[in-house]
């Protein structure tokens, strides 16, 4: 499945995830929160890379990862 991004989402998002994996040293389930990345034209809007950094500052803030599904790496997207 192709996913669709608005100029400049991806940015943010990666920057985020980036220090999400440094801090908790695991991978951060971004097509968990496909529901808060999408908006009416992308998958992965600016809007919604605010709020995947609003949740993942929060995840830093108080030192709990969110939860990972056992089979979210055997899934095909």
């Amino acid at each position: 499945m192709l996913f669709s991004a608005e100029s400049g989402a991806m940015a943010i998002i990666n920057q985020v995830m980036a220090k999400y994996e440094s801090y908790f040293q695991i991978g951060f389930p971004l097509y968990e929160y496909l529901n808060i990345t999408r908006s009416e034209n992308y998958d992965f809007s600016v809007k919604g890379a605010y709020r995947v950094k609003k949740l993942i500052d929060g995840c830093l803030e108080t030192g709990i990862p969110v939860d990972t599904p056992d089979d979210y790496h055997d899934r095909i997207y």
